[in-house]
């Protein structure tokens, strides 16, 4: 697999890694013919993390299936493979640096080396070489259906963010109650603790609120904050709408975003039950 990216798609790139990095330890790559896959899912396996980097979103993109090497068509397989969060986040660290300096970024999976090679040409002639090794391995996938949630609500993420600010940094998790009009939201606050102890937490917003509000079934949901933050930080900065999706208690609930034909995101996040 070979890429080329322009200034623009190379911060986009760099700003949907640092939300990765904050759901899961390790970066899964997935070169596919229509596009490149980047997924994570966190230590508990309760989060899971993929986006999708369609043709117009490079320069150039060149797919190369191990056919190319094998004789055999039935061992037409694609690189899978992944490596350490920590090692990729060494290249994209500083996104401010990146967009002042980078002027295009190639990023290569040759078959026949187990690394993943980036090159950045900056301004001023300047070229930065990066070879991080990878390992091969099984792609990390998360079945669901979008069709399948009875209920759907959008709004802008600088509203989901905004909405957010009323908990206290230290919420860790927060109930979502769906209701036919609305969407109430309070912290979660554990069985085993008083509740009298506590400071409770709770906001309401009306389906007028929403870019799109379609409720089908009343429902209460609750889930982690951490991850939802880190989906908010790459969709803000990108001034995106954002998708959820909801189905009851138990069932994991779907963040999504899109960029035209660009790029898209899903994220899923596991439920209390």
């Amino acid at each position: 697999m070979k890429c080329l990216l322009d200034a623009t798609s190379v911060k986009v790139l760099a700003r949907a890694i640092h939300s990765l990095a904050k759901i899961g330890d390790e970066l899964h790559i997935s070169p596919m013919e229509n596009g490149l896959t980047l997924k994570t899912v966190n230590a508990s396996k309760s989060a899971y993390s993929a986006f999708n980097f369609h043709l117009p979103f490079f320069l150039d993109y060149t797919h190369i299936s191990e056919n190319t090497v094998h004789a055999d068509p039935e061992e037409d397989t694609v690189i899978k493979c992944k490596l350490p969060m920590k090692s990729i986040l060494s290249v994209f660290r500083s996104i401010g640096s990146l967009e002042k300096s980078v002027e295009t970024c190639k990023i290569m999976l040759p078959l026949l080396e187990a690394l993943l090679i980036i090159e950045f040409r900056c301004k001023h002639g300047i070229v930065k070489y990066f070879n991080l090794r990878y390992f091969e391995c099984e792609s990390v996938e998360a079945e669901f259906s979008k069709e399948g949630y009875p209920s759907k609500f959008s709004c802008s993420s600088r509203f989901y963010s905004e909405t957010l600010q009323s908990f206290h940094s230290s919420t860790q998790e927060v109930t979502w109650s769906l209701a036919m009009d609305q969407v109430h939201l309070s912290n979660h606050i554990d069985d085993e603790i008083d509740p009298s102890k506590c400071v409770r937490t709770e906001v309401t917003l009306v389906k007028d609120e929403f870019i799109e509000f379609n409720v089908a079934l009343c429902t209460q949901v609750t889930f982690c904050l951490k991850e939802l933050r880190a989906i908010l930080a790459f969709a803000e900065a990108l001034k995106l709408d954002l998708d959820c999706r909801m189905e009851g208690a138990g069932q994991p609930v779907l963040f999504s975003l899109q960029k035209d034909d660009l790029y898209s995101a899903d994220f899923l996040l596991a439920t209390l039950t």
